[in-house]
């Protein structure tokens, strides 16, 4: 008589686990967002909304393109900083990189707990992971260098549950679109 109700209770298990809810990336509509004009593309789970700045500065003028999908239990930003053309002059890319991923890190009032030179598309890069808030959230950003192009690409605070499902998918996703980039790289 228990083998039975042992049965029956697996039975009863696998079918609730077959039932169970759709993963995090199911729940959401992904689709490829932007063009050469934003200078990236890159997969979404909702419509980003937009906002657009613009900032007077000794080296010129700044311009600020901020896209965001704000989503419960996780956050995407794609920033693009267009920088004024004297920067590139007096400021390496690995310089520009560097300061930028100390502001990011300094603004935010972020814990530092991983800073790595990377590289997309042979452009180069930072990734920054992080931890925000109380209790502290985890958070990763990656900043990109292409041309006078400054892209910030971040994902965060984000719960655990999304890592896999969203954030990396998001990452993976995202690609340099520009004259300096090599077609479909």
């Amino acid at each position: 008589m228990g083998r039975v109700r042992l049965v029956l209770a697996a039975t009863v298990l696998g079918l609730l686990l077959s039932s169970a809810p759709a993963t995090a990336a199911d729940e959401f509509v992904w689709r490829t967002f932007g063009s050469a004009d934003v200078g990236f593309r890159v997969e979404l789970p909702d419509t980003p909304d937009y906002e657009h700045a613009s900032e007077l500065t000794l080296a010129g003028r700044v311009q600020h393109h901020h896209h965001q999908v704000d989503l419960p239990g996780v956050r995407i930003d794609i920033e693009r900083h267009d920088l004024p053309a004297v920067a590139l002059v007096f400021f390496s890319p690995d310089s520009i990189l560097d300061r930028a991923a100390r502001d990011l890190v300094s603004d935010l009032g972020a814990s530092l707990r991983c800073e790595e030179k990377i590289e997309l598309q042979g452009q180069p890069g930072r990734r920054l992971c992080f931890e925000l808030g109380l209790p502290p959230h985890p958070e990763e950003s990656r900043l990109f260098l292409l041309g006078r192009h400054l892209y910030i690409v971040a994902a965060g605070p984000y719960e655990s549950t999304y890592r896999e499902s969203v954030v990396n998918r998001f990452f993976e996703s995202f690609r340099l679109c520009g004259e300096d980039v090599a077609p479909g790289g």
